[in-house]
């Protein structure tokens, strides 16, 4: 949850490299976070780019 706080914008290969936690899990966190209207997909994944996620509810309030 800290890293979507500092990047609310990102793709699901750098919250697996940069929040150190196994490729499963966060798949299985960003598809949870997406069921609750939390995460967003921006672009969905294609090929060997990973699906680009924002953290809406943060965005929202930086942009009031």
């Amino acid at each position: 949850l800290d890293y979507m706080f500092s990047k609310p914008i990102f793709r699901n290969n750098s919250f697996i490299a940069d929040g150190r936690i196994p490729k499963q899990s966060a798949h299985r966190i960003t598809s949870l976070l997406c069921e609750q209207k939390l995460l967003t997909v921006v672009k969905p994944g294609a090929g060997r780019r990973s699906t680009l996620y924002a953290f809406e509810p943060l965005l929202k309030i930086v942009r009031t």
